[in-house]
């Protein structure tokens, strides 16, 4: 994929009256670059009008503002980030390369989902696809899986023990929270569930945990999320907090980092390419995070010439591993029909195995964010459905793979991801996937076809691991986030995971971006 490659799928910008009230300082200063060192691909960034940034947002363009907190990036742990201290108080700024393409998840909308995704970097020749990187408002937020399974201590055994009890003692509870996880369900999904724990005892059977706020009746009561949110974005996240007074945060967007600048142990701010009006800004700040994603994030601080005492920066960005299947329901199974949709969680009950899987069940997947108000075109597109279309998922943990980098290459970055070999719990996920066929009354020629695992994929959009989380000798960050070699600056994104749980990691980002906005 050519670095100035751009999909874009339906390219579509929604933008709503919201009452967001802003205002929108005049430059007074331009910092000093090169601009031969203005990374290419900044140029394929999607932008907006700035009008728009003046009716929603509390953009501010003045160089001789210092804020006590500049966030880079505003997706995931971005967006958490930036809204936690602003809500304490903090001045704080959050700089984002993309524009404005959605105020909510694309599955809140009646609109066909809309990526921009800019695959950027160059790849070397025996190098795996590794997706893209998500310029917009939210990041990578705006249109997830919303999948939010916690990890187990199998896995939280390869992360720093501090961390581990951190989210086992309070951190995922907030963040499952923050994210408004889902609790209620459909009536047959909860008596399949139920049905499947009886007959699958050797497994943890529950519905999928899900970023999808459905409040059940008697829950949240005098909340004022009482009526459902739907899929968390931190798109949203950032608007409701600016529309409801917080008048702390400031948002700039199109305005791509180029580099933190850095004073002896202290960083003191951060280069950008203003890519509406074409010129480099700097701003500064007392503490500087950098969410930008774990491929940009290491970019950003290899360009800054970053102290590392480990060599670790841009060393090992790597993706867990998946096995597919797809098989269809037939009609005469009991606790699910053409016209319902489920999503199962299975995991092994034995909690001493050193590793492990996690299993997913998606099932009639033709409804999954199926959404429409107008009955006609409904019953359409749906009133006559096609048989129960589902797949099984196993998604495996992976050690991090120092042959992957990331590393400059002439104004970008170069990019090298080995693709995925091995078969992890092959018998043990065949034998399950045989059970489940068998249990849905599914055809038997599925028995007999193999799960396929896949060498790349989806799963490139889990990539971490790049600035990970460590000792000062083996790590980038130590364990409250910081670089090392610095007394101000952090990191908060993929790029920190110090190993590739098999977990989906949104929920342990999200949990980890709370304990950094709290610990600001």
């Amino acid at each position: 994929m050519n670095r100035r490659d751009i999909l874009r799928i339906a390219g579509f910008s929604s933008f709503f009256q919201a009452g967001i009230p802003s205002s929108h300082a005049t430059q007074t200063t331009s910092a000093q670059f090169d601009a031969a060192k203005i990374p290419s691909y900044f140029f394929d960034i999607k932008s907006n009008n700035r009008d728009v940034e003046r009716v929603y947002f509390n953009s501010n363009f003045d160089e001789n503002c210092e804020y006590d907190v500049v966030v880079i990036g505003s997706g995931m742990a971005g967006g958490i980030i930036a809204t936690s201290a602003s809500n304490r108080g903090m001045k704080t700024l959050l700089l984002d390369a993309g524009g404005l393409s959605h105020f909510v998840h694309t599955s809140n909308l009646h609109i066909s989902q809309t990526l921009d995704v800019v695959a950027p970097y160059g790849q070397s020749i025996d190098s795996a696809s590794y997706g893209g990187v998500a310029f917009c408002f939210g990041g990578k937020s705006i249109f997830w899986s919303n999948v939010i399974p916690r990890m187990e201590q199998w896995e939280l055994n390869h992360w720093p023990s501090e961390i581990g009890r951190y989210l086992l003692d309070s951190g995922y509870d907030l963040a499952e929270r923050l994210l408004r996880k889902q609790t209620s369900f459909q009536q047959n999904q909860d008596i399949l569930v139920a049905d499947m724990r009886n007959r699958f005892t050797d497994f943890q059977v529950t519905n999928l945990p899900r970023a999808f706020h459905t409040p059940a009746p008697g829950q949240r009561r005098g909340f004022p999320d009482e009526r459902s949110t739907g899929a968390f974005s931190t798109a949203a996240l950032i608007t409701s907090s600016l529309a409801n007074g917080n008048r702390n945060l400031v948002v700039n967007f199109n305005h791509a980092a180029i580099s933190i600048e850095t004073s002896k142990e202290t960083a003191t701010g951060v280069l950008c390419f203003d890519i509406v009006e074409k010129r480099v800004r700097k701003f500064k700040g007392k503490k500087i995070v950098l969410c930008a994603g774990a491929l940009e994030s290491p970019r950003i601080a290899l360009t800054s010439n970053l102290v590392d005492r480990s060599g670790k920066i841009g060393i090992g960005p790597t993706y867990h591993q998946a096995a597919t299947m797809q098989f269809t329901i037939p009609d005469d199974f009991g606790y699910l029909t053409r016209f319902d949709q489920a999503k199962i969680f299975m995991r092994p009950t034995d909690l001493s195995r050193v590793e492990s899987y996690t299993c997913e069940l998606a099932l009639n997947w033709q409804f999954w964010d199926a959404k429409c108000e107008d009955d006609y075109a409904w019953d359409k597109r749906y009133g006559n459905p096609g048989p129960a279309k589902s797949t099984i998922k196993f998604l495996f943990r992976r050690q991090l793979d120092d042959s992957n980098s990331i590393r400059l290459s002439g104004d970008s970055a170069e990019i090298k991801i080995s693709q995925m070999s091995g078969e992890p719990n092959k018998s043990e996920i065949s034998n399950l996937k045989n059970r489940v066929i068998q249990y849905f009354n599914a055809d038997k020629r599925y028995i007999y076809e193999p799960i396929v695992y896949e060498n790349e994929g989806d799963a490139y959009w889990h990539i971490a691991g790049s600035l990970r989380m460590g000792g000062r000798e083996i790590g980038v960050i130590d364990e409250n986030l910081r670089f090392h070699e610095y007394s101000n600056l952090f990191a908060c994104d993929l790029s920190i995971f110090p190993d590739i749980p098999a977990a989906n990691p949104s929920l342990t980002l999200a949990a980890l971006a709370i304990r950094l906005g709290n610990h600001l």
